[in-house]
């Protein structure tokens, strides 16, 4: 993207929930069971790498600086043993760095604490979580344990042996990764996370991953990501300003932050706005774009942003 003065970058940020990398045109759900993983295996093995490789063509086509990704796997038997944020980033032309944060596949069943589940690095089998993938250099990464979800008890409708049909909910450990990426001789840090389904639990966490990039005051920051929240609900929390295709929304003086979205799942008929960028009050929203990716039942939220950066 261009750029503007020396204090001034224009970058364009995608952020994307890749739904493990799943093609929009697989319709049938992932099986359950050793033997039925590899007869998947064996029929879709090519398919899904073909449409990661093309979501990477996507990206680079739309000039990404930034790509911030959730929903990854690294390594499980459902992808095949691949690294799929790795598949992504070769597959755009121009040299990226790439890093993710994972946990282990079976760390929310058997409730690890986060900092026992959370791998930095991908675990030798079985990771799942968020990465980013950056066009400029990156000086540092941070991880940032998030918890899970309350283990709940949620009613289906229905009567079952001993009364109301319910099911357990276990939550998922969840994080965020962020990166401080290097612009010249200026740090812009960007943040990429998948919150919980549960909302009191997201809102939690949402909370906690915005001080978490205010720590340090002097340098900008962007926050990208499936919050599993609208827009109104964020704008209670944090109150922001909703930035959508129809343009600015409420008085920015009277409000910290930025919350830039769309309508983006499900990506064939999009109903609903998980998908979001947030940026401090200084940060300029120039333009908000979705685009249907050949993966995923989300669509990717491609976004404008000029950013005031300070120097390194």
């Amino acid at each position: 993207m261009a750029q503007g003065s020396q204090s001034q970058q224009t970058l364009r940020i995608i952020s994307a929930n890749i739904q493990h990398g799943k093609p929009a045109a697989l319709s049938e759900k992932t099986p359950r069971g050793l033997i039925k993983h590899m007869r998947s295996w064996l029929k879709h093995r090519r398919q899904y790498r073909q449409a990661l490789e093309e979501t990477g063509r996507l990206f680079d086509s739309l000039d990404a600086d930034i790509v911030c990704l959730q929903e990854v796997d690294t390594r499980t038997l459902r992808v095949f043993l691949s690294d799929q944020t790795e598949i992504v980033a070769r597959a755009m032309k121009r040299r990226y760095t790439c890093r993710g944060l994972f946990y282990h596949s079976l760390s929310h069943a058997i409730r690890l604490r986060p900092w026992y589940a959370l791998y930095p690095t991908p675990p030798i089998i079985g990771g799942y979580g968020v990465s980013i993938i950056s066009r400029y250099p990156v000086a540092a990464w941070q991880w940032l344990p998030l918890g899970a979800a309350p283990v709940r008890f949620i009613p289906t409708g229905g009567k079952g042996f001993a009364g109301t049909r319910t099911k357990i909910a276990l939550g998922q450990t969840r994080g965020m990764i962020s990166a401080a990426v290097m612009i010249g001789n200026q740090i812009l840090r960007i943040g990429s996370t998948h919150l919980e389904l549960h909302k009191p639990t997201a809102l939690h966490q949402l909370r906690h991953c915005v001080n978490q990039m205010e720590d340090t005051a002097d340098i900008a920051w962007i926050l990208c990501g499936d919050m599993n929240l609208e827009a109104d609900d964020i704008s209670q929390l944090l109150r922001t300003n909703v930035v959508d295709r129809g343009g600015y929304g409420g008085n920015m003086s009277q409000n910290a932050y930025w919350d830039v979205t769309e309508l983006t799942i499900p990506a064939h008929a999009p109903r609903r706005t998980l998908d979001h960028v947030i940026a401090p009050h200084n940060m300029v929203p120039l333009n908000v774009q979705t685009v249907r990716m050949p993966v995923s039942d989300h669509r990717a939220l491609v976004v404008d942003m000029e950013v005031s950066t300070s120097a390194s």
